[in-house]
């Protein structure tokens, strides 16, 4: 099969990919000899359409291939690791988590790897239980160091200055998870609210008055994890107060999606294309172009924001390749 050949079919088979038509993908991915492909993108791509078709073996194959070109790729071992699974290889997938716990020691997902092992062991509820609250917390740790500016415990009183970390009318950061909430009312029968959030290493109470009581109440249930940004209220020998200005739920802060291209050129051959599976998707994340060449960045417009998910992560990713895809997390801004 010659470059032109090979070209042609590889682009019928990405569209029937992208309309879901998998059959038809794998149909064309039968007649290419796919040990020549040192495209990695290219082969995880084939990998899922036979997944899609359920013929998780040769989904694994492809995928092998992948992996030999790059060994290094944490996506790769733990897709690797979640096929094993589908072909009853239980041994090989555990040896897939080991693998992608020296690759990533400090990803979140190697705990989803590992409870679909425990499950597929038949393991005790309980391991199962335990792995999957590791996930949570890890995940919930690493978003939350990221975006706070101030611990609950930077609220508490030093006993040797007595006086807070934080300072009075300092605005501060705080994350986790609301404890506690009463509801009182002003003179002016107007509602306000004391809450509060508890962290990784203690509690602080978060005074809501009504003004910013309206614009959040949705957000103040129990158990719900919020951030919360605001000035601090020192109090005498007693710990400081957060008087809130905002509460953001963790899984509403801001995303960028940045996208690669080699160069200018490429971009602007590409941008319809991009804008147009850009389109399935609505939200609030910006999209960045980033040419490598001329190290060239470009803020796509606000018409083009999406929301950053699974599925348009997985059909990006899929076209442009692992290594040119990636969400970043936006800082939490400090108004004022």
């Amino acid at each position: 099969m010659d470059k032109y050949e090979y070209r042609v079919k590889t682009e019928q088979m990405l569209e029937h990919m992208e309309k879901k038509q998998y059959s038809k993908a794998m149909e064309i991915a039968d007649t290419i000899d796919w040990r020549r492909v040192k495209s990695i993108s290219m082969l995880n791509s084939v990998s899922e359409i036979y997944e899609a078709c359920g013929e998780n073996k040769k989904s694994r194959d492809i995928l092998f291939l992948a992996f030999d070109r790059s060994p290094s790729s944490r996506k790769i071992v733990f897709r690797l690791g979640t096929l094993a699974l589908k072909i009853q290889d239980v041994e090989e997938a555990s040896s897939c988590y080991e693998e992608f716990v020296k690759l990533a020691p400090k990803d979140p997902n190697q705990y989803i790897l590992k409870y679909k092992i425990l499950k597929a062991r038949n393991a005790p509820l309980e391991e199962q239980i335990k792995a999957l609250e590791d996930f949570k917390k890890e995940e919930y740790e690493e978003k939350w160091r990221k975006s706070i500016s101030a611990t609950t415990l930077d609220f508490q009183l030093d006993e040797e200055t007595g006086r807070t970390k934080v300072r009075d009318g300092s605005r501060e950061i705080i994350g986790g998870m609301i404890t506690s909430k009463m509801i009182k009312y002003t003179k002016k029968n107007q509602t306000m609210a004391f809450i509060t959030v508890e962290d990784l290493i203690g509690t602080v109470e978060v005074v809501i008055f009504p003004q910013s009581y309206e614009k959040s109440q949705q957000y103040l249930q129990e158990d719900s994890k919020v951030f919360v940004r605001g000035r601090v209220s020192e109090e005498d020998d007693n710990a400081s107060k957060l008087i809130c200005e905002e509460v953001i739920p963790f899984d509403m802060t801001k995303k960028e999606l940045w996208i690669q291209y080699a160069d200018k050129q490429s971009y602007l051959q590409d941008e319809q294309n991009l804008f147009r599976m850009l389109a399935e998707s609505e939200g609030e994340d910006q999209v960045v172009i980033f040419c490598k060449a001329e190290r060239a960045v470009k803020r796509l417009p606000k018409n083009a924001n999406i929301q950053v998910e699974p599925g348009i992560l997985s059909r990006l990713t899929n076209y442009f390749g692992e290594d040119c895809v990636k969400v970043i997390e936006k800082p939490i801004e400090m108004k004022g």
